[in-house]
């Protein structure tokens, strides 16, 4: 169902498309539904389960015939897919050449190759990505089909078009051909080539693999495969790590560490080694490798150096040798100024002087010398805050009052960061405040709040002025989210905001992708999307999100606004803003939302939060750190969760994708980290992020402290930030949503306890 909101939109911008161009209507994003449970398809597609997606498509008409032909596909299902697929071209003109490709591919693998080359024909005809993926098809078919020179010809067109992505297909392929033809050692040519241009691609396994079975018996041919040049093999190196392989880098490109490297190979080698060492947690033996890369790459003048530098010091760092650590920043300073990390290194030392040192003086005129040697640089502010926290807690306000000031110095972001947004104003509020400035504090606090709406400084500040005018900071907060108007270029009635249906070349592809998203395909759908050649741009990023909303792919829709359209943060959330406000934090899932809310007292507007900042609303997926699903449990914690009361069934990897069962695990375990810690609700995701254990121990050493001075002393990163996302997300949801609070944003007391 379209959001009014949308409606009012789309009637206010009519009369502002370009001539001739198709306003969208509400009835252009209706779902078209394939079965009985359109809800049930999204989540199944969303996790790829593909034959429980397949299960939910009972319609008859040729939408349905093609979802349901594509998910079997998609499941293996081959012959059933291509059953479903063959009268979809005609029925459904938009969808006919992904309907003949799909079903191509199918009957490829059912050994079917003259049929599959002759159904992806007229495709690979054309331009685009489509006509590219038929160019594979067609290609395979007919060397699988014995038709070898028309599949030399097509695999030679697929080289020569020079698109980096399809050339190890081709040599793959060509290589195929030549064993084929008994030309053993030219198909040795183009495999040794894909493996060592492209090794991480793909099709770079299947290279090595054919590359192993034709020398085996073959001392002479091993011995040519094996035959390479200590600068290639280097550079084969540095793709795989470039390409995060670094398994394969330490098996693989280690070993060259004993070859007579010259300096600049050298570098190159011990630095891709380094990272790898690195990723896989080996700490002491990535800080050896990095030195030694180090070394080579100065006397190299590598360009890799100030990379090699940065590692170095942040290896010796972790491993508490912190003197060291402080002399590769300060070589990095020295030697490569005007290197993007040069800044990074100051950050560094900063902290270094502050944490190693407790040298305030110090560190103040460091940071000083660096804002002034960097003002761009991205890291400074982060490096002048540090001493400002360092200066504000020892309570030396009028060194942080200079500190603060270096800002001014600095190039700002123009961007929105959780973790800096508004952050200047809020602390020069609080400095007033100190200083018994009270009108310049509330001055500050307002204008924190104007230039970052709903974030973590804007609830701060909102809390700062309704503990001095309650009734007042009500009426202004309600006027501020009513009323915002946009940046230049983004205000609600701006051209980028307007959704219309492209013309010319660019009306198929769109009208196709459009077609996928009513039907609940939302990755076709964005892959349709860029055929229609919009690119990267914030009109077609936002005609994108809105395509991604309407099919239920919140977890693409909302990150297309988060990453690239963060304008919208400066519209009126309640005001003509509210769509883009409304694609950026949707609410999947309510009834579950409610009902885990209901049982354990933590408001769906908190779950929402959380949910959008652990997992960004996809309920597959998997950190790093092995935590599943929408709420990011790991399974320990979610078997903790489980009631046995209810008799709720085990809990597995598998259970805890599965939207019911982790979000009511997911709304317990905030519960509990509140109950354990007793910590007040604006501190629950530090320990949510960090563990409950870890948030006690903060609250112990800082507990007395004011809030947001508590929370800028997290000492892990990750928790910090953290806490700041889900609280300004927190915010969002109740600014957009909520309804019969006095307060529009959420009020937090200064106590780090209770609330």
């Amino acid at each position: 169902m379209i959001r009014r909101s949308l409606l009012l939109c789309l009637v206010a911008l009519c009369a502002a498309l370009p001539a001739g161009a198709r306003p969208l209507t509400a009835a252009d994003f209706t779902p078209i539904p394939v079965g009985r449970d359109p809800a049930a398809l999204r989540t199944h597609v969303t996790m790829k389960r593909w034959a429980e997606a397949v299960d939910t498509v009972t319609g008859r008409s040729p939408e349905a015939a093609f979802v349901r032909g594509w998910l079997l596909a998609q499941a293996n299902r081959h012959a059933a897919a291509v059953e479903a697929l063959t009268p979809v071209p005609a029925a459904l003109p938009l969808l006919a050449d992904l309907a003949r490709l799909t079903a191509a591919q199918a009957m490829l693998t059912l050994g079917q190759p003259a049929e599959a080359a002759r159904l992806a024909e007229p495709v690979a005809a054309k331009t685009g990505a489509d006509a590219r993926f038929a160019r594979r098809i067609v290609a395979r078919g007919l060397r699988d089909a014995g038709r070898l020179d028309q599949a030399r010809t097509v695999y030679t067109l697929i080289l020569t078009s020079d698109v980096p992505s399809e050339v190890p297909v081709a040599l793959l392929g060509l290589a195929r051909l030549e064993v084929s033809a008994g030309r053993i050692d030219t198909a040795l040519e183009h495999l040794l080539r894909v493996d060592l241009e492209y090794p991480a691609h793909w099709v770079g396994p299947k290279a090595r693999e054919l590359a192993e079975s034709l020398v085996a018996a073959d001392p002479a041919r091993r011995a040519k495969w094996a035959s390479r040049s200590l600068e290639a093999q280097v550079s084969r190196g540095e793709r795989l790590s470039d390409a995060g392989w670094h398994n394969t880098v330490l098996s693989e490109v280690a070993p060259l560490s004993k070859a007579a490297l010259n300096n600049s190979q050298r570098c190159r080698q011990r630095y891709a080694v380094g990272l790898a060492q690195r990723r896989k947690r080996q700490f002491k033996q990535a800080l050896v490798t990095i030195d030694e890369a180090v070394q080579a790459c100065e006397a190299a003048k590598h360009e890799k150096a100030p990379w090699a530098r940065h590692l170095a010091g942040k290896l010796h760092e972790r491993l508490g040798k912190e003197a060291s650590a402080a002399a590769h920043y300060r070589a990095q300073i020295k030697g490569h100024a005007d290197h993007r990390l040069a800044d990074d290194a100051g950050f560094f030392l900063v902290r270094h002087l502050i944490e190693d040192k407790n040298d305030l003086k110090g560190a103040h005129e460091t940071v000083a010398r660096l804002a002034k040697q960097f003002p761009a640089g991205d890291m400074l502010p982060e490096a002048v805050f540090w001493v400002f926290v360092a200066a504000f807690k020892a309570k030396d306000y009028a060194r942080a009052a200079k500190i603060l000031a270096l800002n001014d110095r600095l190039t700002p972001s123009g961007e929105f960061r959780h973790r800096d947004s508004g952050r200047v104003s809020y602390w020069q509020g609080r400095l007033d405040d100190v200083a018994g400035r009270t009108a310049k504090a509330t001055e500050h606090y307002r204008r924190t709040m104007a230039e970052a709406p709903l974030s973590w400084y804007a609830v701060l500040a909102y809390s700062r002025l309704v503990e001095r005018d309650r009734a007042g900071a009500r009426r202004h907060a309600k006027a501020l989210l009513a009323a915002t108007t946009g940046k230049p270029g983004f205000e609600a009635n701006a051209p980028v905001w307007q959704l219309a249906a492209p013309e010319g070349p660019a009306s198929a592809p769109f009208e196709r992708a459009r077609l996928l998203a009513r039907l609940g395909l939302p990755e076709p759908a964005l892959e349709a999307m860029a055929d229609a050649g919009g690119g990267d741009t914030p009109a077609a990023n936002w005609l994108s999100a809105v395509l991604m909303d309407r099919a239920g792919a919140y977890h693409l829709s909302h990150d297309i606004m988060r990453r690239k359209l963060s304008e919208f943060r400066w519209l009126a959330p309640k005001g003509a803003g509210a769509e883009q406000w409304q694609v950026a934090f949707p609410r999947p899932f309510a009834a579950l939302v409610q009902a885990a809310s209901k049982e354990t007292d933590v408001h769906r507007h908190f779950i929402w939060g959380v949910m959008r900042e652990e997992s960004g609303f996809n309920p597959g997926v998997e950190s790093h750190a092995a935590a599943v699903g929408l709420l990011q449990l790991i399974l320990p914690t979610a078997k903790q969760m489980r009631s046995a009361k209810k008799k709720e069934p085990a809990v597995t990897k598998r259970s805890l994708t599965k939207p019911k069962v982790n979000i009511p695990l997911g709304a317990r375990y905030l519960a509990h980290v509140k109950r354990y810690t007793r910590a007040q609700w604006a501190l629950v995701p530090a320990g949510y992020n960090a563990g409950a254990g870890a948030l006690s121990k903060w609250l112990k050493r800082n507990g007395h402290l004011p809030l947001d001075l508590f929370v800028e002393l997290i000492p892990y990163e990750e928790a910090r930030w953290y806490t700041k996302r889900v609280v300004s997300s927190w915010a969002v949801y109740r600014a957009l949503y909520g309804e019969g609070f006095k307060n529009p944003i959420p009020y937090i007391s200064q106590k780090t306890r209770g609330g």
